[in-house]
């Protein structure tokens, strides 16, 4: 039980953080959906498994959005144990041609190009784009 505790507490951490965004989204306006094309179709899916999302977990980079709910460092030290339930997200997203909403979602950050330049100046700035960490799994399975 005690080789456990630091799972169960990455695990709690995780639903605990998730609890949280749900409350604090909980007032927030429903997703829309759009169509798709007239004649764009899925033929054909091939499932993910966990032999697809651990390589790619593994491979991100030690780094993260200050918003993204979900550490990378935390995912990679629990990705055997999550990633059973990353595949029947992705798959699951897959098969209904809907993702979560937070998967569109995309964190703008403005970043001075030199610190030198005129706070002031929005040229000087250049974007950084953020999306959470599941997202970035998901898009690259």
């Amino acid at each position: 039980m005690s080789s456990q505790l630091p799972l169960i507490r990455s695990l709690h951490v995780i639903f605990q953080t998730i609890l949280l965004v749900s409350l604090a989204m909980a007032d927030a306006d429903p997703p829309t959906f759009m169509a798709a094309p007239v004649g764009c179709v899925l033929r054909a899916f091939q499932q993910v498994d966990e032999d697809d999302v651990v390589p790619v977990v593994q491979s991100l980079p030690d780094k993260q959005c200050a918003f993204d709910p979900l550490p990378t460092s935390l995912l990679k030290k629990n990705t055997e144990a999550l990633s059973p339930f990353f595949c029947q997200l992705f798959n699951t997203s897959f098969e209904c041609g809907v993702v979560p909403s937070s998967f569109k979602s995309v964190y703008n950050m403005p970043l001075l190009k030199k610190a030198d330049l005129d706070p002031a100046n929005a040229n000087y700035y250049r974007l950084i784009l953020n999306l959470f960490v599941v997202s970035q799994v998901c898009n690259q399975v």
